[in-house]
């Protein structure tokens, strides 16, 4: 399939390169909402469309979608996002993140014009897709899902994750179908 065929689901978000440290080894690994969200999307046999950024260094990534016959339209950039993911114990809920590198957000002028019966926006962090995107999305007809955390989550100056306040969900929450 190409950008002007119909996808059954599009996917807006950016492709992470996770560390995840656990007690006795540490896992570096492709992550991001985007990326398990096409994978699942193509095993339940329709056809997706992601749409993300990473640095060029790194388009190896997008050949497990390729490999899936998942469409990809990739924005370059000079980083991937990374995620570092440190355990602390056995229990998977006792653990820090934090985001040695982030990615630039998506620009509106940057994305190209799929056509998906269903737009699923799932960012990393707050800011990466912006109101202005998420309505225009909105405006194309399209069902709209989000995926919530991507709108909550921030980080420090010390680039630990925090959980933040969508100051636009009033606003931002009226358009959407379904919240995930």
């Amino acid at each position: 399939m190409n950008s002007t065929d119909v996808y059954d689901i599009l996917l807006v978000g950016q492709m992470m390169k996770d560390r995840i440290i656990l007690q006795d080894e540490t896992i570096t690994a492709p992550g991001g909402a985007a990326y398990y969200a096409g994978l699942v999307v193509k095993r339940l046999g329709l056809q997706a469309a992601v749409i993300t950024k990473l640095a060029k260094t790194d388009e190896q990534m997008l050949d497990e979608f390729r490999d899936a016959g998942i469409s990809i339209f990739p924005i370059y950039d000079t980083v991937t996002s990374r995620v570092e993911l440190t355990y602390l114990s056995e229990h998977p809920d006792q653990r820090t993140a934090t985001f040695p590198t982030i990615a630039p957000p998506f620009m509106l002028s940057e994305i190209p014009d799929i056509r998906a019966k269903i737009v699923h926006l799932c960012p990393l962090l707050r800011g990466e897709i912006s109101l202005d995107m998420l309505k225009t999305f909105r405006q194309r007809g399209n069902l709209l899902s989000v995926d919530a955390q991507g709108f909550m989550r921030g980080k420090t100056h010390e680039a630990e994750m925090l959980l933040v306040d969508w100051e636009e969900k009033t606003e931002g929450l009226r358009d959407v179908d379904i919240l995930k």
